[in-house]
């Protein structure tokens, strides 16, 4: 046997073993197929060459020759759905001519195959040759992207540039004059390319040459490793195959186990062979993340973090966006599509270009729509990407826009096969933001802690001397002259209670007894009380509570009393908003796990300025007002295990979300 049927032999392995890894992945993405496909002809291609050589006999040799003459049709289908969608309409109309034809040659060559009896390419030299060179469509069409290519990148270099060398090698064992070890080196390459294509199908096109290079490292010690041990234990053991079994077992076994500290290893060399032409890139991030896990405040954090995106990218815009200042955004097609990613363990950066090209190759018609869905947003949010922050869990993300569909060329960020590493970066940037948050959040415990203590305090000195003077009033005298003046003192007398009232609620450990309600029920009948409370207060005729009750048969776990106390904290900054109609609707979210709760006025509303900051305690726009009714609300809403958020809204007036959790016999259950 020579040295071409032993590569031959390699090339069948390598591609079976590519096509089923890469097959496992996803079943209904089109790339994946397409390359399986082209691996499988590749492979019965190359067996069927090394069985010819192990047999003879012609057969075998003409199952080579046929598998050669659809290695075109594959290769062809695999550049289509690589490619996406060429620019020119000549080259759109072109590579569909050239696929189709390869296709009828295919089949034309195969149809008189079998009409000669197997024996086609034995009987005629050129239609031998014609089906040994068929192939040639796939060379056309690989010069073709390349000379009509506007941007070049390295990933086209490799994977457009490398098909033609390998096919260019691995095709000349048909040329006598250049013997075996030219065609031999050109199957040897194959494997290698194979490799490498097979990564960066995996990873969706995203060419990652740090990572493909430690596996190609990593794999070829381990072979050379195998190969010398084997050898030794052979020219060892000699004919006793139980001492050659028991030693390779064990020869295995160590072999096994240093799988791990070989690919340690293998990327230390890796790194340090690609270390100069990462240097920038790497630099770049180290310093960041040292920036980013010194900050002391968010506003510092978020500007080095996007600003190292804005340099990367080349970015003309960027946001950050976290979920604890946004509650709504923990649903949407963002949040389900990077849930989705991270149980599949995909790459969760997403970039319009790349899902837009994703869902060309994806044959389920469902996940197309969601790629396409989740590329709409983005470009309806007016951002081309979105790099989520990822520590325990999911913090948040960075919106980015940039101009183009890869990074521009003075960036140090070269190429879309990076974002896997950046992905490193992001979880990291994600823990120091976690860390950051809790400590600022412990900060401003104690420092609330401390202004409850002095604020209950000084409740409690102030309420005694107003029960003095209530007193006291109930004793004056009434008279025709002193009877709008005692009246006056009530009604301050009265205010002053409700403050220190509101001081002391706040100053409070919240304790909840909590009861089982039916959602409609219990909001039917706060809205009545509500309304009365208006009737009450004479503003009955200028502003009325609606209730709209989307989804029945809901049940809840909460204290009425204490809640309502969220309602009329609402309605009291409504009133003095001057706002005359109030809406509040209930609809269940999350397959009936959450109770959505909206309120809306059409008062005046939060001006850009406070909007930011209507929880914060002791923070109001009124002179008379305490700065603490949103923040009792929050607290309340918080203490059931909900969250509260206000909405900015175009029609005016002030808007606020409330999601709370349902009783967990609601869960799964169909809306009625």
């Amino acid at each position: 046997m020579n040295l071409l049927a032993q590569t031959a032999l390699l090339v069948a392995l390598t591609s079976l073993g590519m096509g089923v890894s890469v097959l496992s992945r996803q079943l209904e993405n089109k790339l994946f197929l397409s390359f399986s496909a082209a691996c499988g002809t590749i492979f019965a291609w190359s067996l069927s060459f090394f069985l010819e050589k192990v047999f003879g006999g012609g057969t075998f040799y003409e199952l080579h020759l046929m598998s050669g003459v659809w290695l075109g049709p594959a290769a062809l289908l695999f550049l289509k759905m690589w490619v996406d969608r060429f620019q020119q309409r000549w080259m759109r109309v072109f590579s569909q001519t050239l696929w189709v034809s390869s296709i009828v040659l295919a089949m034309g060559m195969t149809l008189l195959w079998l009409l000669s009896g197997r024996q086609l390419g034995a009987e005629s030299s050129f239609w031998r040759d014609l089906m040994y060179f068929s192939p040639g469509f796939v060379v056309i069409q690989l010069v073709l992207i390349l000379a009509t290519r506007r941007t070049r990148s390295i990933r086209d270099g490799v994977v457009f540039g490398g098909a033609l060398l390998v096919l260019a090698l691995s095709t000349m064992d048909h040329v006598p004059v250049l013997g075996s070890v030219i065609p031999a080196a050109g199957n040897l390459l194959l494997c290698a390319y194979l490799i490498l294509l097979g990564q960066a199908v995996r990873q969706q096109k995203l060419l990652d040459l740090r990572a493909l290079a430690t596996r190609f490292v990593m794999l070829l010690v381990l072979a050379l490793m195998l190969t010398l041990v084997y050898l030794v234990l052979v020219a060892w053991v000699h004919d006793n195959s139980v001492l050659f079994f028991l030693n390779s077992f064990a020869v295995s076994f160590l072999l096994v186990m240093m799988l791990e500290p070989l690919h340690e290893w293998t990327t230390l060399l890796t790194d340090r062979l690609l270390a100069s032409r990462d240097a920038e890139w790497k630099a770049l991030l180290e310093k960041t993340l040292l920036e980013l896990q010194s900050a002391r405040d968010l506003e510092g954090w978020e500007r080095a973090f996007l600003g190292v995106l804005e340099r990367l990218f080349g970015a003309s815009q960027s946001k950050l966006v976290l979920l604890y200042r946004d509650v709504s955004l923990s649903r949407g097609v963002l949040m389900d599509e990077i849930d989705a990613r991270r149980r599949h363990h995909k790459g969760v950066i997403l970039v319009d270009t790349l899902l837009v090209a994703e869902a060309s190759r994806v044959a389920s018609r469902s996940t197309r729509e969601r790629s396409l869905a989740v590329a709409q947003e983005l470009k309806s949010l007016g951002y081309r990407a979105l790099f989520p922050l990822i520590g325990d869990t999911l913090m948040g993300w960075a919106l980015v826009r940039f101009d183009g569909t890869e990074p521009p060329p003075q960036s140090s960020f070269r190429s879309w096969g990076q974002l896997r590493q950046l992905e490193g970066f992001l979880r990291d940037a994600a823990r120091s933001l976690s860390l950051l948050i809790r400590v600022r959040d412990e900060a401003e415990r104690e420092r609330l802690a401390a202004l409850g203590e002095m604020a209950a305090g000084l409740a409690h000195e102030i309420r005694n001397p107003l029960g003095a003077i209530q007193g006291a009033v109930q004793l004056l005298p009434q008279s025709q002259d002193s009877g709008p003046w005692t009246q006056v003192i009530r009604e301050e007398v009265a205010k002053m209670n409700h403050v220190v009232a509101q001081f002391l609620d706040y100053s409070r450990r919240p304790s909840y007894q909590k009861v089982s309600l039916d959602v409609s029920s219990w909001l039917i009948h706060a809205v009545d009380r509500l309304n009365q409370g208006l009737l009450r207060s004479g503003l009955s005729e200028h502003a009325a509570v609606h209730l709209e009750v989307v989804s029945t048969n809901l049940r809840i776990e909460l204290e009425p009393d204490a809640f309502f106390q969220v309602f009329e904290n609402l309605i009291r900054n409504s009133m003095q908003a001057r706002a005359t109609r109030i809406f509040l609707r209930a609809d269940e979210v999350e397959n009936r796990s959450r109770l959505l709760l909206e309120y809306r006025d059409n008062g005046i509303g939060f001006s850009e300025q406070a909007f930011d900051k209507l929880f914060a305690p002791f923070f109001t726009t009124r002179t008379a007002g305490t700065g603490l009714g949103l923040s009792i609300c929050r607290r309340i809403v918080e203490g059931h295990g909900g969250q509260i958020e206000a909405m900015r809204s175009t029609e005016g007036g002030a808007s606020f979300k409330m999601i709370l959790p349902l009783s967990d016999s609601q869960k799964g259950t169909q809306k009625s």
